[in-house]
């Protein structure tokens, strides 16, 4: 009894992904009564908790490409000719997932800290504390200012535009804007449709993956919205991003902390936000290094 129910209300699950469109947000569990949602949702939970590994994830490599896709075609000619000036053949949209390949790399484990900044609650984000070993709102502010200095080698400049283009995702994840105390949601674990991960891998990847779109798919579905929004969107800045992403907080830790269930609610909230994200994030890269290049 206890395993058909379990694997009744995967399939439940499973179904409403596959249906899933942001025009129509995935409703997971779907009842008419929210008990019941609450109920198919803790199931699912309960009967995954167990067998399923925790995960964990960059600002996912998904997440990069789409916004890499995203952005690309509204690069100005200066722009797309500056970038394969410094990169060659190498894909633009693929630029973003360097920065987490090295990151392991004694050469550049020093750059773990300019992945995400933390800012206590109740803090100003435009003026957030300076942590020495650096941080991703101060990164994006200096690798600019490497892509805009004359007389800078290439190797210095690639690498610059490399963490650029990750670094500008990454703000725009709303648990790289984090707390210390629980390190950006990593030591809060959460379970949702029979997984068990943590906040932070949660709205790496997660959040992403449950549109069940691909890359190429997902880019192309926000495409209009990005060109849109990289109209209205020219001339803001880091710490206005820092603090626009600072602002979803509350959302983000708005689920039974006692259970670390995510119920169908969250989850359909979880898909809005981080469209919305990966909107801004692509429209942003795209007018940045057009201000630089163009």
């Amino acid at each position: 009894m206890a395993t058909n129910y379990c694997t009744r209300a995967m399939l439940v699950s499973r179904f409403s992904l596959a249906r899933t469109r942001f025009a129509e947000p995935p409703t997971l569990c779907a009842a008419s009564a929210s008990a019941l949602a609450f109920a198919c949702a803790l199931a699912i939970a309960l009967c995954g908790a167990l067998s399923v590994p925790r995960s964990a994830f960059a600002y996912g490599p998904s997440g990069h490409l789409i916004v890499g896709r995203a952005a690309e075609p509204l690069l100005c000619g200066a722009a797309v000719r500056a970038v394969r000036g410094m990169t060659g053949n190498e894909s633009f949209a693929a630029l973003g997932l360097w920065a987490d390949r090295v990151r392991g790399d004694n050469e550049w484990a020093h750059s773990s800290p300019w992945h995400y900044i933390n800012i206590p609650d109740g803090g100003n984000p435009r003026r957030p504390p300076e942590s020495p070993e650096g941080d991703v709102m101060r990164s994006i502010e200096q690798f600019l200012s490497v892509l805009r200095a004359p007389n800078v080698a290439l190797e210095e400049r690639r690498n610059a535009l490399r963490f650029l283009v990750h670094f500008i995702a990454d703000i725009h994840q709303p648990l790289h804007v984090g707390r210390a105390e629980d390190r950006g949601g990593n030591s809060i674990d959460v379970f949702f449709n029979g997984k068990q991960t943590n906040l932070h891998a949660f709205w790496d990847s997660d959040a992403i993956q449950l549109s069940d779109w691909s890359v190429r798919i997902y880019a192309a579905r926000i495409a209009e919205q990005v060109r849109r929004t990289a109209r209205v969107d020219k001339g803001s800045n880091v710490r206005e991003w820092t603090a626009d992403v600072f602002s979803l907080r509350e959302q983000v830790y708005a689920f039974d902390q006692r259970t670390g269930l995510l119920d169908a609610a969250y989850l359909n909230r979880a898909v809005s936000i981080s469209q919305r994200q990966l909107v801004l994030a692509a429209a942003r890269l795209a007018n940045t290094l057009n201000q630089v290049f163009c």
